[in-house]
This record gives structure tokens, C-alpha cells and sequence, in this order.
């Protein structure tokens, strides 16, 4: 047994050594700080499901460029990452949204789903995800804006579909 200064300085030094650092990433990823979060920034790295070597911390998540065809149930949550703020999945190829894709991410702010497959979205999507301000939908060929398509969304301030090919927009759509 190492006594004295010695065995805490040991001592600490096995203890950061043993604990897993948030900035450990896939190769194709780069983990770091950006604006104050913990960010994988993943963009084109040849991705076809959501990561599940990232660190539980991360904030920022940018896939924009790789080919996610299906967002699952759980697709978040079941890897870890429910301390989400920021989702970017811009250009993934994105067909199909679980309705329960996003559940859990509490802490959810920004999604960017622009420039995929989307043809619809399930109305209850964003259920769950009080806190989301910015949705970004731009350039999906959804044709449709249902009944109670999204859900109550206190903080939602920008939602964006330009690009997109909606040609009915139910009255109740926003309620």
C-alpha cells in the first residue's frame, strides 16, 4: 500500500485513467465542445443507424450527410443519449419516423430532418418534447398536415417547410 502524497497522486491518476473521457468518439466522429455543449459532429461518416459508442453527456448530435433510412422506436434513447439538445439529420436519406423516435429527449431544442424522404409524419412525433423551439422539415416530400399534427409545443418559435410538396393543411394541424 503507497502512503501519503504519493499514493493520492497514484491514486488519482488511476481513477482518470479508468474513467471514460466524453471526447472517446468513433474514428469517423469528432467529439468536442462547440457553443458551450458536448458535440459529435458525424457529418458524412458512412452511419446507417444512430451511433452507440457516444458518451451518455453529449448535447449535440450532427449526422447531417449520412444514410439513416429509419429513425426507430427509441432511436435515441436506446443508445444512451437522452441529454440531447440539438439533433441535426440533414441529407440522412430519412424515410420513416417512429412515432416514438424522439421519446425521452426532454431536453430536446433543435431538430433538422431538411432535404430527406419524409412523406409523413405521425402526430405524435414531438409528443414529449415540450421544450423544442426549432424544427426544421424543409425540402421532405410531405404532402399533408394533419389533424393535431404537432402536439403542444410552448416553445416552438421556428418551424420550417419550405421545399416541401404540402398540399392540404387541416385547420386543427397546429392544435
Amino acid at each position: 500500500m503507497v502512503a501519503g502524497p504519493a499514493g493520492l497522486v497514484l491514486l488519482f491518476a488511476l481513477m482518470v485513467a479508468s474513467s471514460p473521457d466524453w471526447t472517446d468518439c468513433p474514428m469517423s466522429c469528432r467529439c468536442k465542445w462547440t457553443s458551450g455543449k458536448k458535440s459529435a459532429l458525424c457529418r458524412d461518416a458512412g452511419f446507417s443507424t444512430i451511433p452507440d459508442s457516444l458518451d451518455s453527456d453529449m448535447q449535440v448530435l450532427d449526422l447531417t450527410g449520412n444514410a439513416i433510412p429509419y429513425l426507430t422506436k427509441d432511436a435515441f434513447k436506446s443508445v444512451g443519449l437522452l441529454n440531447l439538445q440539438r439533433i441535426f439529420l440533414k441529407g440522412t436519406g430519412v424515410r420513416e419516423l417512429h412515432r416514438d423516435a424522439f421519446k425521452d429527449l426532454t431536453i430536446l431544442v433543435e431538430v433538422d430532418l431538411s432535404d430527406n424522404l419524409i412523406h409523413t409524419l405521425h402526430q405524435e412525433t414531438f409528443s414529449g418534447n415540450g421544450r423544442l423551439r426549432v424544427l426544421y422539415l424543409n425540402g421532405n416530400p410531405i404532402t399533408e398536415l394533419r389533424s393535431g399534427q404537432f402536439p403542444v409545443l410552448p416553445h416552438l418559435r421556428t418551424l420550417e417547410l419550405q421545399h416541401c410538396q404540402i398540399r392540404i393543411i387541416h385547420r386543427d394541424a397546429f392544435l
